[in-house]
């Protein structure tokens, strides 16, 4: 997803300068390396002596936390990489740190009360004039999601060995699309990789 969203990133930037973008499309994903560098950095050397010293005051790891999301978002959104992959990567640094269940166990409340506002501004944005146009395009994605989706998922686990009830209940927890695809979508919008109308069917092809 990571990769994903840099190469939409750095084909925006190019298509944005008709061509002749070719050195903003290598400084975005230059970024994106130095960024993953920078998380392979902090995972090895720094994470682990740092977040044991401010475990010695319980308001630390939380406010560090946030304060290294918000850093990680600052320059993904400044090279043109988008916050989200800023704070998704800050989100990997910490996941290594021996204090991660603490931190999230903090954390909880605080995604689930902006994740009230994130869907909030999604049906704010919703134009269901547009629903109309897509119903056929809707219609087959969500075939594909909830009928697709867990049919692979079913052949691959049993070409791997595993019982039909195993694949069956795995191929269930596949028949479903994160908002990690509205994201994604969104990102396409912003980049002009798509058009707003376009995007009225990704919510509902979820």
């Amino acid at each position: 997803m990571v990769l994903a969203m840099i190469v939409l990133s750095a084909i925006g930037i190019g298509a944005a300068e008709d061509g002749h973008g070719g050195g903003s499309v290598a400084t975005v994903l230059a970024s994106g390396l130095a960024l993953v560098a920078a998380v392979v950095v902090f995972v090895r050397y720094v994470a682990n002596p740092l977040t044991e010293r401010l475990a010695r005051t319980p308001e630390l790891p939380v406010i560090f936390a946030i304060a290294l999301a918000a850093m990680f978002a600052a320059f993904g959104d400044h090279v043109g990489l988008g916050k989200e992959v800023g704070g998704l990567m800050a989100g990997v640094a910490l996941a290594s740190t021996p204090y991660r269940e603490t931190i999230a166990a903090r954390l909880a409340p605080l995604p689930d009360f902006l994740l009230l506002f994130f869907f909030i501004a999604l049906g704010a944005t919703l134009d269901l004039s547009l629903l109309g146009m897509h119903v056929a395009g809707a219609i087959l994605f969500s075939l594909f999601v909830l009928i697709g989706n867990p049919l692979i998922v079913l052949a691959i686990m049993g070409w791997m060995g595993y019982r039909k009830r195993t694949g069956f209940l795995a191929g269930l927890t596949v028949a479903q699309i994160s908002e990690f695809s509205l994201i994604f979508m969104a990102t396409g919008v912003s980049m002009g990789q798509s058009s707003q109308s376009r995007s009225a069917l990704s919510p509902w092809s979820v």
